[in-house]
């Protein structure tokens, strides 16, 4: 349990506390501080410092699924240990999106998804079109579930970064990744499957105020109705396959910031 003031971004506060919206805990009766935004110094500093460490890497994160080499784990596992940094790009941004896959998909030198599947994905996505095109940079950050050696899910984290940067390129009627001109920055990164994020945790601080996006309708509406049964304190069925599920996400994250100044 967290005590007054710690993180609760991936675990529950103590009795009598509350997780506020800069995912700290804090006592019930407190008033709620104002979520960060840009222009915050917080907000600035933690999408400055995203921005760099991914500008560094050496390969993109199609270059990284289609060679078969990429880098390590290691920034995004420092950026998730910084606990303050990450609650404050959460925190600052909720209207992000979360993109569930099925288990193992998509799979190395395979296409997917079928037609059908990719056109629904890509309607679901268009009706964010606004956000995504109007943001100075969207953050991809790949999840994996904790299936198979911690090398394997990673790739497999970064394969589902990379067919949600080509759905956004169909949902906003670009044919292919050459045409994304002065659009915004796509910076992607997978999360390492040694740390899985639990239900509640990823109901609360991950989804998002979206809702999900899957391979199809019936599918989002399931998560969708557990994510709120989760939130209204409620038992859900077949709860060890969602703890899965949550595992197998790509979030995006429309920054309308650059790290520098706020955009207006």
């Amino acid at each position: 349990m967290a005590q007054r003031g710690e993180q609760c971004r991936d675990c529950p506060c103590d009795v009598g506390l509350q997780c506020g919206a800069d995912l700290r805990c804090r006592p019930r009766n407190e008033p709620e501080a104002p979520a960060p935004t840009c222009g915050d110094p917080a907000v600035e500093a933690a999408v400055s410092r995203l921005t760099q460490t991914c500008l560094q890497r050496r390969h993109s994160v199609q270059d990284q699924v289609e060679s078969g080499q990429g880098c390590s784990a290691d920034e995004w596992r420092a950026l998730l240990a910084d606990d303050e940094q990450m609650n404050t790009l959460l925190a600052a941004f909720p209207n992000r999106l979360a993109v569930f896959f099925p288990s193992g998909e998509p799979r190395a030198r395979q296409a997917w998804p079928d037609p059908q599947t990719r056109a629904h994905m890509a309607s679901e996505l268009a009706r964010h079109a606004e956000a995504l095109r109007e943001a100075k940079m969207l953050f991809v950050l790949g999840r994996a579930s904790p299936d198979g050696n911690p090398a394997d899910d990673y790739a497999l984290a970064l394969r589902r970064i990379n067919a949600v940067e080509r759905l956004i390129d169909v949902a906003l009627g670009r044919e292919k990744p050459s045409e994304r001109g002065a659009g915004p920055m796509l910076i992607g990164s997978g999360a390492p499957s040694d740390r899985p994020v639990a239900l509640e945790a990823f109901v609360r601080n991950y989804a998002g105020t979206q809702a999900p996006i899957a391979t199809s309708r019936a599918e989002s509406e399931r998560l969708a109705a557990a994510f709120a049964a989760i939130r209204a304190g409620e038992s859900v069925p077949a709860r060890r396959s969602l703890e899965r599920d949550v595992n197998r996400v790509v979030l995006v994250i429309p920054v309308p910031c650059d790290g520098t100044k706020e955009v207006r």
